[in-house]
């Protein structure tokens, strides 16, 4: 079972090489009592004590009449916190459980819109879905120790699981999304990489929910992959495989292509999004000397401290069109960089929101183009 680990952390470091590791090594995670708790229980346990806590099928805590059962399921997250620290991106020290989301959906427009005029997005099932057969099989072959189980939503014509994939050794949180890349390519298992739900995997701050049935619902599917722990690289080697990204919808692809001749990111458009836009009273903006932070901030938005992230500053911020995203959530899923003398770089991580940037910040902000 899970339990409070209040003993002392340890620093968060890569190996120097893939060298054996105890077979009663420890691993570390956090538990949660309910996806709306915020508050991280540390744990740590061997293999065996983790995989026997996954072979236990969960309830849902007490909940008021009519809410989603579902979000007071417990969840375990692969994020390491300091003691007192609350649930975010920002407070994760290392992860040391990479646990992989095959949702096997893609969004698509539901025929209502937000109030920005975006379209409400519905999921649906992607053709062909993925399988646990489909993953256990590349797993194994690699010898990497894995538990796979089918979760609270998954049905026969609509498969979703969970792998849990544990580390020899936490890997910095600035490093995951290439943790990622690399786990994905050594398994063998970018063929599958449309199945996943990469921005989910790749925040470091996600909950994932424990295996329960849903009532009237199939049983927990379930497969152990014998193994060993997954030894990361040198931060070096996990740079080199760079972050992946989802593919964008069709709908998402066409409203980049209306903004092409203003875009920053796209060819020759920078001169052209320079001259775009102005202040209210009518002077040119310079887009290089923005005060982001502040823009941001009179949005509504939250950002995190700064730091360093090669030649930009790194802010962690939440997003203006939060109640777009699944559930209304309002966390700290959006980036933003900031080089002297260089264009700002903001985008959020939510799928719905893979093709808006600074763009669309200015104009909510009231430049006038």
């Amino acid at each position: 079972m899970f339990y409070q680990d209040n003993s002392p952390t340890y620093p968060i470091l890569l190996p120097a090489s893939a060298a054996p590791f105890p077979a009663r090594q420890l691993i570390r995670a956090s538990h949660f009592s309910t996806a709306l708790s915020n508050r991280p229980q540390s744990w740590r346990g061997t293999l065996e004590t983790l995989w026997a806590s996954l072979d236990k099928d969960r309830k849902p805590a007490r909940h008021p009449e009519g809410a989603d059962p579902k979000k007071y399921l417990p969840a375990l997250s692969g994020a390491i916190y300091e003691p007192g620290q609350t649930r975010g991106k920002s407070n994760v020290s290392g992860l040391q459980l990479l646990i992989l989301d095959v949702d096997n959906a893609m969004e698509v427009p539901a025929g209502e819109y937000h109030p920005s005029g975006r379209p409400k997005l519905a999921k649906v099932r992607i053709e062909c879905p993925a399988t646990i057969a489909d993953f256990r099989e590349p797993l194994s072959r690699q010898g990497i120790a894995a538990y796979l189980y089918s979760t609270w939503s998954s049905t026969e014509q609509w498969p979703r699981f969970r792998a849990v994939i544990p580390l020899a050794v936490p890997v910095p949180a600035d490093y995951w999304p290439n943790l990622v890349a690399w786990t994905l390519t050594k398994a063998n298992l970018l063929r599958w990489t449309r199945c996943i739900d990469l921005p989910c995997v790749q925040d470091v701050a996600r909950l994932n929910f424990l295996p329960a049935q849903r009532p009237g619902g199939p049983q927990v599917e379930r497969c152990i992959i014998p193994g060993d722990l997954l030894v990361p690289p040198e931060p070096a080697e996990l740079l080199l495989h760079g972050v992946l990204k989802r593919e964008l919808a069709p709908w998402q692809v066409q409203a980049l292509e209306e903004t092409l001749p203003v875009c920053p990111a796209v060819r020759s458009g920078k001169c052209s999004f320079a001259k775009r836009f102005r202040t209210r009273d009518g002077q040119p903006v310079d887009v290089r000397r923005l005060d982001v932070i502040r823009i941001l901030v009179n949005l509504g938005c939250s950002v995190g401290p700064g730091r360093p992230w090669g030649p930009c500053t790194k802010y962690r911020t939440t997003c203006p069109w939060h109640s777009e995203h699944t559930n209304g959530l309002d966390d700290d899923s959006a980036v933003l960089f900031v080089e002297p003398g260089r264009w700002p770089r903001w985008h959020c991580s939510h799928a719905c929101h893979a093709h808006l940037g600074l763009v669309d910040i200015l104009e909510t902000a009231g430049f006038q183009s």
